[in-house]
């Protein structure tokens, strides 16, 4: 019984911290998402998504330009983190942003051995290196350019949907 009561308590402090990353300088949105360029035309590897796949899961979308070698160092992170959660309710989508061709993003990808799903310009709002994470209900819970804080918030709501909090 002690045991689960620490457990109870962690859980209710990783919740406490997920709201804490979600109301420090992140854009929260309400309703759903409308996610843009999901087509099959505008998928450049990985795995081939919907917005209906996308329905009920964590989405972390990264808006980046995938040819720059500067964003190299992110992309290897995130690789990472789409292989330990991929099998979780949770979907990682690149948005190649830049103007690099079709080709040579195909090319970086399997230079570095990048899985998950990267496509043009998919539901991105800036121009600029930009990271958002949303909830299984659409919800912004991060957007920033930092992708080690975006991990940290994905895998706190992550860890939210497995533990539903019932008192």
């Amino acid at each position: 019984m002690i045991y689960y009561a620490h457990m109870r308590k962690g859980i209710r402090r990783i919740a406490a911290l997920a709201v804490a990353a979600a109301t420090a300088g992140v854009a929260a949105t309400a309703g759903a998402v409308e996610w843009q360029n999901a087509e099959p035309e505008a998928r450049l590897g990985g795995r081939m998504i919907s917005a209906g796949y996308l329905k009920g899961k964590v989405v972390m979308v990264d808006c980046r330009d995938y040819g720059q070698k500067t964003n190299l160092e992110a992309m290897k992170r995130l690789q990472a983190l789409w292989a330990a959660y991929k099998s979780k309710p949770f979907v990682l989508v690149g948005s190649h942003t830049g103007a690099a061709s079709d080709r040579r993003i195909a090319a970086i990808m399997e230079k570095f051995g990048l899985t998950y799903p990267i496509y043009r310009d998919f539901g991105c709002e800036t121009a600029g290196d930009e990271i958002s994470v949303f909830d299984e209900t659409g919800k912004r819970y991060y957007s920033g350019g930092d992708d080690k804080a975006a991990q940290a918030v994905v895998g706190q709501l992550l860890l939210s949907m497995a533990a539903p909090q019932t008192e």
